[in-house]
C-alpha cells in the first residue's frame, strides 16, 4: 500500500455536537483517511486538537 499524505486530504473543522456541547470542540480539525486508504469495513481519521480543544 502506498503512503498516504494526510495533509493533502480535505480538512474538516468543528463538530456536529449540539449547543452548548459544541463550544469546546469548535476548533477541532480532522481528516478522513478511510477513502484514501481504500477502507470499506471501518473508518479512520486523524485529529488535530489545539490547546484547550476537546474531542470525544
Amino acid at each position: 500500500m502506498p503512503k498516504i499524505n494526510h495533509m493533502a486530504l480535505d480538512e474538516n473543522i468543528g463538530t456536529g455536537y449540539p449547543a452548548p456541547f459544541d463550544v469546546p470542540c469548535l476548533t477541532k480539525r480532522s481528516r478522513d483517511i478511510s477513502g484514501a486508504a481504500g477502507l470499506t469495513q471501518f473508518g479512520a481519521r486523524t485529529y488535530t486538537l489545539p490547546p484547550g480543544a476537546w474531542s470525544s
